[in-house]
């Protein structure tokens, strides 16, 4: 799935207009287009704005697939206190 397919099914879903999700978003009406045609975002800031909306990750929005762990879930994760981080300087 690529941004395209997504953003389809997405405004699919939730019964949204282009028109509609640019006023909710700011994102403009012509490059939601554009990205309903296939083109490639340009502002990567527009493309969270509207991952935001939806309540989607910036992978799933763009790429049709979930990050494995979410980054509050690794942040529990961490905190836990299952694991134990070493910090070394890098050979260069």
């Amino acid at each position: 799935m690529n941004l395209s397919k997504t953003l389809r099914e997405l405004t699919r879903r939730h019964s949204l207009t282009v028109p509609r999700l640019a006023a909710q978003t700011g994102v403009p009406v012509n490059t939601l287009h554009n990205w309903l045609a296939g083109q490639s975002p340009r502002r990567l800031e527009q493309v969270k704005l509207v991952a935001d909306h939806f309540g989607v990750s910036l992978e799933y929005l763009l790429f049709g697939v979930e990050s494995k762990v979410a980054p509050q879930d690794l942040h529990a994760l961490l905190s836990s206190g299952q694991f134990e981080i070493v910090l070394r300087k890098a050979p260069r």
